[in-house]
């Protein structure tokens, strides 16, 4: 599919079922991006060249959780903005990281987008970044990365779901949302800004998760983007045994797409240490029997990963024990998303 380094890469992350952690992945990933750009660029980088998508139409929104619904609620939970962090810093980042954004308050989401409030992505484009502390008086911004989030509203999320009547069609025309899409996509793809986009997919499989992947086939068969592909499992055996068998299935040759540059498995824990070594490498061992038992599956760019559970990442999600409001956006301790390690590597 030509030179991987001259075009940008997508990195699809999906699971089968949802309250997999796919959004902590993917927002952990997206993380770890920006702060490899910002290795690499230095102080230069002061331009985000990452970009969250959130494509879980239906689920719970990211904005709400990471960036607030409203106005209210972003001054209220977000303490430091990108306006408030002046210095840069050359030198490695450590495990304890928080989110910043552009002082004034983004309302637009994609959904304006779909619904043609708003014709060019950039309207509807959260700017943010990533910074940590030296202590409470020293915040430095660290890393550049932008967020598309989908609408938190319920009325927005009706666009999604099928009406109930005689044709129980849902609202978004399937058509429409097709063309918005692939217009979408493409203008990423011909903004010069983002090198990097990770796509938080929905759990599952509907028609419009189909037609965003059509779409990305297009692109990726006409040599435009590399895409990656990251199938998100926990431990429990029903999940495992889904998730091996829907990346199989995405794995066999088709002759309507081009096998994706690479495919990872991401053993994602949900609690602390569920997934010791001894259990990765059942999991693995499992996954390896099921792809040499079909020998039209290339074993070249299938790797897995351990995502390390985090739990102020767990707490941050949640309203403390009082039942009280999250007061500001917290930081990531010790978040780490392990090492891709290839599925026939058996070491």
């Amino acid at each position: 599919m030509g030179n991987a380094k001259e075009k940008k890469s997508i990195y699809i992350v999906h699971s089968v079922k949802g309250g997999s952690g796919k959004t902590a992945f993917s927002l952990f990933k997206s993380i770890e991006l920006a702060i490899q750009e910002k290795k690499t660029r230095g102080t230069k980088a002061n331009i985000a060249n990452v970009l969250y998508v959130d494509a879980d139409f239906k689920g719970s929104a990211t904005k709400t959780l990471l960036y607030g619904k409203d106005c209210s609620a972003f001054q209220t939970m977000n303490e430091i903005t990108l306006d408030d962090i002046t210095d840069m810093v050359e030198q490695d980042v450590p495990p304890m990281v928080g989110l910043a954004y552009a002082h004034n308050y983004q309302p637009k989401t994609i959904n304006d987008f779909f619904r043609g409030k708003e014709s060019f992505v950039k309207e509807v484009i959260t700017n943010g970044g990533l910074y940590f502390d030296f202590d409470e008086h020293d915040s430095k911004l660290c890393a550049s990365l932008d967020f598309a989030f989908s609408s938190p509203r319920a009325n927005d999320k009706k666009m999604f779901y099928y009406e109930a009547g005689e044709e129980a069609l849902p609202l978004l025309n399937i058509g429409w949302y097709r063309v918005k899409i692939g217009q979408f996509l493409d203008q990423l793809l011909k903004d010069a800004k983002y090198d990097h986009i990770v796509i938080d997919m929905p759990p599952g499989d509907d028609e419009y998760s189909r037609e965003l992947i059509k779409v990305l086939d297009t692109f990726y068969i006409n040599n435009k983007v590399n895409l990656y592909w990251y199938s998100v499992t926990t431990n429990d055996d029903g999940h495992l045994d889904s998730e091996c068998e829907d990346l199989l299935q995405r794995l066999r040759p088709d002759s309507r797409r081009e096998p994706y540059n690479q495919y990872v498995m991401v053993y994602n824990e949900l609690n602390d240490g569920e997934f010791n070594e001894a259990t990765i490498n059942s999991c693995v061992t499992q996954l390896r029997e099921l792809l040499k038992s079909s020998a039209d599956i290339s074993e070249t760019n299938i790797k897995y990963l351990k995502n390390v559970f985090c739990r102020q990442y767990y707490q941050f999600c949640r309203k403390d024990k009082r039942g009280l409001e999250k007061k500001s956006r917290g930081y990531f301790y010790n978040w780490e998303i392990g090492t891709e390690k290839s599925i026939f590597d058996e070491k």
